[in-house]
């Protein structure tokens, strides 16, 4: 994971005065893995997928799978189930995919 530089800048004016103030501060953020965040990302990715979104991309149910299996340190029972879901899913695109060329040829 990369840092993200971050730089606040802030002018202001005491109570009365004419002449603003600049204040800057910096930081460099270090990026953390959290479960929860890697899980609910894998839940979002997986709703837009299954809507067909255009901001998903080419984001492939392989890739929920890792983004979910990466949040289950301590795999809750959801979310062993979630992935199995998301499978399920991608079980059922392959097998609509499969289908569809026999519809064309009838």
């Amino acid at each position: 994971m990369r840092s993200l530089g971050l730089t606040l800048e802030l002018r202001y004016k005491d109570p009365g005065g004419t002449e603003s103030k600049l204040v800057q501060a910096q930081n460099v953020l270090e990026p953390t893995r959290n479960d929860d965040f890697s899980f609910a990302s894998a839940v979002a990715a997986f709703a837009l997928k299954l809507r067909n979104s255009e901001e998903l991309h080419d984001f492939s149910f392989e890739q929920i799978i890792s983004l979910a299996e990466e949040s289950q340190e301590n795999p809750s029972e959801s979310r062993i189930e979630f992935v199995g879901l998301v499978r399920k899913a991608e079980d059922l695109v392959v097998q609509k995919q499969a289908i569809e060329p026999l519809d064309e040829m009838q």
